[in-house]
């Protein structure tokens, strides 16, 4: 398994929607201390089930296109 830099992350999550970046970045602390889904969904004004979401969202999207 190829290792992917902290910077190519950075790009990658940059084509995200700004919401998905954003949940991506303070769970894994991407630039900022990293944050549980609670907190992040407590700050977007949603349920940590809903942040966990779009997380997952994010990710899967990340995938298809580093694939």
């Amino acid at each position: 398994l190829d290792r992917i830099e902290l910077g190519e992350v950075r790009d990658l999550a940059a084509e995200l929607d700004p919401r998905a970046r954003n949940v991506l970045c303070a769970h894994y602390g991407l630039g900022e201390p990293a944050r549980t889904l609670n907190e992040i969904g407590s700050g977007l004004g949603v349920t940590a089930e809903r942040a966990r979401q779009i997380e997952v969202g994010a990710l899967q999207e990340l995938r298809e296109r580093f694939v």
